[in-house]
């Protein structure tokens, strides 16, 4: 499919028709802007798996929450590792 670059302001934009969002899974979402080899491509963001983690634990340290769930569950095939 070939578009038009517009004029907007100060800015430049490109029209996207629904059915190529909706096809993408892009509809009513945030997307991700990269230039790949003079080409920009638009994508869904990647998930950040850990996002929110540091932050996450924080909290829960500072709750006095973060104890082992398995405190007794010791491997005793450690005690012959050297670090």
């Amino acid at each position: 499919m070939k578009t038009v670059i517009r004029k907007a302001v100060d800015e430049k934009g490109v029209l996207i028709p629904r059915p190529i969002l909706v096809q993408g899974g892009m509809d009513g979402s945030e997307v991700e802007l990269i230039v790949d080899n003079e080409s920009i491509v638009v994508r869904k963001p990647q998930n950040m798996v850990r996002a929110g983690w540091a932050q996450t634990s924080q909290a829960l340290a500072q709750s006095g929450d973060d104890q082992l769930v398995w405190p007794e569950f010791a491997n005793e095939a450690d005690k012959d590792v050297e670090w």
